[in-house]
């Protein structure tokens, strides 16, 4: 019963990882899309505050933003899995 109660909190750690990479791709993918819809390919952060407009400052923040907590979220789902799989496995 032990076993089967620890699979099913990492399953929820898991569900929990995986929803929010979902958020974090959502927050990615529309400060990208506010980024081209204005022309505007990935900048650099050197000249990004020099030629942009507040609001593409702004949404290059957010995109920098969501990519770090996509990645962060996608490790934890990794983590998760492999200790889904170790707790499955023994």
């Amino acid at each position: 019963m032990g076993a089967v109660k620890g699979i099913a909190i990492l399953m929820a750690t898991l569900k929990a990882a995986a929803s929010a990479y979902a958020v974090q791709t959502k927050r990615y993918e529309d400060a990208y899309n506010t980024l081209r819809e204005a022309g505007v390919e990935r900048p650099s952060v050197s000249t990004t505050a020099a030629t942009l407009s507040d609001d593409l400052v702004l949404a290059y923040a957010e995109l920098l933003g969501a990519e770090r907590a996509r990645t962060d979220a996608q490790r934890a789902m990794w983590a998760a899995e492999r200790a889904v799989a170790e707790a499955v496995n023994g």
